[in-house]
């Protein structure tokens, strides 16, 4: 009977290629499995209207004296920068 451990030696690299892509595949099955949960979520129930437009609320509307005293200050601040780096401001330059 012929010795079979130069054919082993021989698979040894496709073995482990074959293992990567395996593992590669397993890998990307879980993220599959993760984001087709994650989307199933989505539509079916249970459903908490009150506390998506509660988050809505706080994310959208209350923000806005936020943005609009940010705003202000931007203004403020490009008032006095142009009055810094323009001295001749509203004079006659011959």
């Amino acid at each position: 009977m012929a010795d079979t451990k130069p054919a082993v030696a021989l698979l040894a690299p496709f073995v482990a290629v074959g293992r990567f892509i395996i593992a590669l595949f397993a890998s990307v099955g879980r993220v599959a499995l993760f984001a087709a949960r994650t989307l199933a979520r989505v539509v079916v129930p249970p459903y908490y209207p009150a506390r998506f437009f509660e988050q809505l609320a706080h994310i959208g509307w209350f923000s806005l004296p936020v943005v609009g005293l940010s705003r202000r200050w931007d203004r403020q601040d490009a008032r006095i920068q142009s009055n810094i780096s323009n001295p001749h401001k509203g004079k006659l330059c011959w």
